[in-house]
C-alpha cells in the first residue's frame, strides 16, 4: 500500500517562523545593555499509532514547544528555558538566566561569548507534505488495522507502531542572526509472531518523505521471516561467519557516535572514560581502530540520511568525516572545550552518521552463497554495552536468525546471545553491500564478518 496524499488538516501543526521570531525578539529586547545572548525556539510534535496482539490500534501524541536563552554578562554565562511564550514567562527566563549568570564564575562552561555572526537561514529541504499527511488518525489506524489484519489471515500475532514527527528550530541572536528550519520524519516498524511464540518476524522502513514508506513491504517482510523462523533449532555457541542485515548493523553502530562514547565527545575522551581514550592519556585522533576500507561520516545534503544543517548556537553543520580509511579523524568539540585546546568547535547532531566501506559490493545472494557455515542475523535486542573502554556490547538475535550451511540458508536456529564490540566486526570484514537508510539515525550496509562471538543460547523469540 503506497503513501497517498490525503486532503486533511495538518495533525502536526508547529509554530510558525513568524511566531517564534516575535517571541525571540522579545526575550532579545529584555537581555541586558551588556548582554550577549543566544534565544532558541524548538517546537516537535508527534503522533503514534500503537497496535498489539492484532487488536485495535491506539494513537497518542506529544507535543513540546521549548525556548533557550544562553546569555553572557561581561564573561559570566548561564542557560535558561522556558515553555512559557507569554510576556510573563519570557520575562521570568531573562530575570532568572541573568541571574544564575552574574552568579557564575567567568569562562563558564557555556560562554555564550562566540555568537554566530549576522546572517538570515532557512532550510525547508526536509520538511515533507506526505509526513504530515501521514500524521491524520485515519492513515494511522488504517496502515495499523491492514497490518494486523495481514498477520490474522497468516494465523499470526502482530504488533507495531507508525510514528511521525515534525520539528522546528529558530536561533536568533544579539549579533543579529536569525535562522529556521522545519524538518519531519516518519516510520513504521512491525513484529509477527506465531501463535505458540516459536517464529518471530520484524520489519521497518522510515524516512523524512514518508511517501517513500511501503507498508505493505514491511508487513510482508515480517510475516515472511516469522513464517521462515518457526520452530527453530538450538546451535552451539561459539565464533561465526556471521551476515548482518542493515538493521542490525545500525543497532551495533549506533553506541560508536551515541552512548557511551557520549556522542564521541573529545573531552570525556580525553578523561579516559570512552573507547576514544588512550591508556596512557589523551585521545585516538589519528590512530587506525578499523578496517582501511571503513568511513563513518555524516552529510546534511547526503540523501540516505538528510538533516538540518543548523545548529543550536547559529553555526552550521557541515561533511564531516569522524573515520577516514579506518582512522578516527574527529571528535566531538565542545565550544569551550575546542577554545582550550585552539580548535574549532565540531557538533555531532544526535548521532546520526552514515558508515560507508570503499570497495566492491556484494548482494546478499552472493554472500550467502561464499559462505560454508555461517548465521544470518536480522534484528538485536537488548543491546548493551559490557565495557566503555573497548565498547564491548551483548544482546540478543532476534525476529529471524538463520543458519547457513554449503552456501545455502539451511534452517531457522534459536535466538543466541553475542559479545562484540564494533571495532572488532569493524577489523574483521569478508563483505558488505551498499549503504541506505538502516535507521531513523543511521545509513549503513549489509556485513558479512567472520570470527563472531556468541557465548550462550537465548529463550528469546
Amino acid at each position: 500500500m503506497m503513501m497517498k496524499r490525503l486532503a486533511v488538516e495538518n495533525p502536526l501543526l508547529l509554530i510558525t517562523p513568524s511566531e517564534a521570531e516575535a517571541v525571540s525578539r522579545e526575550v532579545l529586547a529584555r537581555v541586558s545593555a551588556n548582554g550577549k545572548a543566544t534565544v532558541n525556539v524548538a517546537h516537535h510534535v508527534t503522533v503514534r499509532t500503537r497496535f498489539a496482539n492484532n487488536k485495535t490500534p491506539t494513537m497518542e501524541s506529544e507535543d513540546t514547544l521549548d525556548i533557550r536563552l544562553v546569555v553572557n554578562l561581561d564573561g559570566k554565562a548561564a542557560i535558561g528555558g522556558t515553555s512559557r511564550t507569554d510576556t510573563e514567562g519570557l520575562v521570568e527566563l531573562v530575570r532568572t538566566t541573568e541571574e544564575a549568570a552574574r552568579a557564575n564564575e567567568k569562562d563558564s562552561i557555556e560562554t555564550g561569548e562566540d555568537l554566530a555572526p549576522p546572517a538570515t537561514f532557512a532550510d525547508p529541504r526536509i520538511y515533507f507534505d506526505a509526513s504530515v499527511n501521514a500524521g491524520a488518525s485515519k492513515f494511522q489506524g488504517d496502515v495499523a488495522r491492514n497490518a494486523a489484519a495481514r498477520a490474522a489471515a497468516a494465523g499470526l500475532i502482530a504488533a507495531g507502531t507508525v510514528e511521525v514527527t515534525a520539528g522546528f528550530l529558530l536561533v536568533m541572536n544579539s549579533a543579529g542572526f536569525r535562522g529556521h528550519t522545519r524538518n519531519t520524519y516518519g516510520e513504521f516498524a512491525m513484529t509477527a509472531r506465531t501463535k505458540d511464540g516459536k517464529g518471530s518476524g520484524w520489519a521497518w522502513a522510515g524516512g523524512e518523505d514518508f511517501s517513500h514508506v511501503d507498508p505493505e513491504v514491511v508487513v510482508e517482510r515480517s510475516v515472511d521471516l516469522c513464517q521462515r523462523s518457526d520452530k527453530p533449532v538450538a546451535v552451539e555457541p561459539g565464533r561465526y561467519t556471521v551476515i548482518l542485515e542493515p538493521e542490525a548493523v545500525a543497532q551495533l553502530m549506533a553506541t560508536v557516535t551515541g552512548d557511551p562514547t557520549r556522542f564521541m565527545s573529545a573531552f570525556l575522551a580525553d578523561e579516559g572514560v570512552t573507547a576514544y581514550s588512550k591508556k596512557e592519556g589523551g585521545n585516538k585522533i589519528g590512530l587506525k581502530m578499523a578496517d582501511e576500507r571503513v568511513e563513518i561520516l555524516y552529510d546534511p545534503e547526503d540523501p540516505d540520511l538528510p538533516f538540518s544543517p543548523l545548529n543550536d548556537d547559529g553555526s552550521l553543520f557541515s561533511r564531516t568525516h569522524w573515520f577516514e580509511r579506518g582512522i578516527l579523524t574527529n571528535l566531538a568539540w565542545d565550544p569551550w572545550y575546542a577554545s582550550r585546546h585552539n580548535r574549532k568547535p565540531l557538533g555531532n547532531p544526535l548521532g546520526r552518521a552514515k558508515l560507508d566501506i570503499a570497495g566492491s559490493k556484494q548482494t546478499l545472494e552472493q554472500m550467502i552463497a561464499s559462505t560454508k557455515r555461517g548465521i544470518w542475523v536480522h534484528h538485536f535486542t537488548a543491546v548493551a554495552p559490557l565495557n566503555d573502554r573497548t565498547l564491548l556490547l551483548t544482546g540478543v538475535t532476534r525476529d529471524g536468525t538463520f543458519l547457513i550451511e554449503n552456501g545455502k540458508v539451511a534452517k531457522a536456529i534459536k535466538n543466541l546471545r553475542f559479545n562484540e564490540s564494533p571495532f572488532f566486526f569493524l577489523n574483521k570484514l569478508d563483505a558488505f553491500g551498499p549503504s541506505g537508510r538502516a535507521s531513523a539515525n543511521w545509513a549503513a550496509p549489509r556485513l558479512k564478518v567472520h570470527d563472531f562471538e556468541f557465548t550462550s543460547l537465548s529463550d528469546a523469540v
